[in-house]
């Protein structure tokens, strides 16, 4: 007969850090970053950065980013470079393989 190994209990903080990122809407997205900003919490502070990086644009529009913090700002600054260079770079290829296709004509 096979062992069961038993199911082993969620913990108290992973059960508030999954509370917590349900919650998170952009109404609050800026308070949530500046918190997890002073209290470790790795999860919730991913989760968050995630969320201002998917709305950067509205949470720009809403003067929200004002209420961010600086590691925050930072990080987002981080983020939104990687996504550019990211796009760029997948412009440039795209570019070469289109001059590649009309060579080829």
């Amino acid at each position: 007969e096979r062992e069961r190994k038993p199911k082993s209990c969620p913990s108290l903080r992973s059960l508030c850090e999954k509370a917590a990122r349900q919650l998170i809407d952009l109404s609050n997205v800026a308070e949530c970053a500046a918190f997890t900003e002073v209290v470790h919490v790795p999860g919730l502070r991913s989760y968050t950065m995630e969320y201002l990086e998917r709305n950067l644009d509205v949470v720009l529009a809403s003067g929200a980013w004002s209420e961010l913090g600086e590691a925050t700002l930072t990080e987002v600054e981080g983020r939104v470079k990687a996504v550019m260079r990211k796009r760029r770079e997948q412009a440039e290829r795209e570019a070469e393989r289109e001059a590649e296709r009309e060579a080829e004509r």
